[in-house]
């Protein structure tokens, strides 16, 4: 069995197969095997890639699928700051979708055409249990009060880190929500958008994944967080 992600994170980390295969204590040619999936990987290599990458085992089998957990748990949703504006705004569903049209684009660092592509959610109540709210991005107020089993959360262009100064900040010009932002200075704002994170980050109750757009605080946020790097499946 091949397991691609083996392959992208040894690149991704400008890494030769050489330098895995000395990791792992083996030769070039047996490691070629495992990206290959000539060989099958052993169980305590896949531990040792892990540690290494800063990963979990799910991941790198291909396993970590967000669709998946909601089909077997329930009550999984992504959502998201508003760092993106509203294009989709009162269009129906099959509209949105007849006209391939999306609110939120993440582009896939793995494969540069497949970018993600998703819409703010299409209603305003009860949006968690509505029948489409897995394949959308609900914002604070769809789901403030509301219990998750896992949360996904995008942290968006409107709040990053400063690593000279080591402080948090945002962009009111980043930051989409322009009723929000209306006759607020820069200090209310700043925590007012930090407050919808700590919200948005409190929804999950047996885990949360995080999806950070800026650099900067991603790196940040490895310092605290188990680093997965965005998954092409949902």
């Amino acid at each position: 069995m091949q397991f691609k992600r083996i392959k992208d994170l040894r690149e991704d980390n400008d890494l030769f197969q050489r330098d895995i295969a000395n990791l792992l204590g083996i030769s070039q040619q047996y490691y070629s095997e495992y990206e290959s999936g000539k060989r099958t990987i052993t169980i305590s290599h896949l531990i040792t890639l892990a540690k290494y990458y800063n990963v979990s085992i799910d991941y790198l089998v291909g396993l970590s699928n967000f669709k998946d957990k909601n089909n077997k748990m329930g009550l999984c949703r992504n959502m998201a700051g508003y760092a993106w504006p509203w294009k989709t705004h009162k269009m129906t569903l099959s509209k949105i979708q007849k006209e391939g049209l999306y609110d939120i684009k993440i582009e896939n660092k793995y494969e540069v055409n497949n970018a993600h592509k998703y819409i703010w959610n299409t209603t305003q109540k009860d949006w968690i249990n509505s029948e489409n709210s897995i394949n959308e991005i609900g914002c604070i107020h769809t789901t403030q009060g509301y219990d998750l089993n896992y949360a996904g959360v995008i942290i968006g262009w409107e709040i990053d880190y400063d690593p000279i100064n080591n402080i948090i900040t945002v962009s009111k010009d980043m930051y989409q929500d322009s009723k929000g932002k209306e006759k607020v200075d820069g200090k209310i704002l700043h925590n007012y958008i930090k407050n919808i994170y700590t919200t948005l980050l409190e929804r999950g109750m047996y885990g949360t994944y995080i999806y950070v757009c800026n650099e900067s605080l991603r790196d940040y946020f490895k310092r605290f967080f188990t680093f997965v790097p965005h998954s092409t499946k949902g």
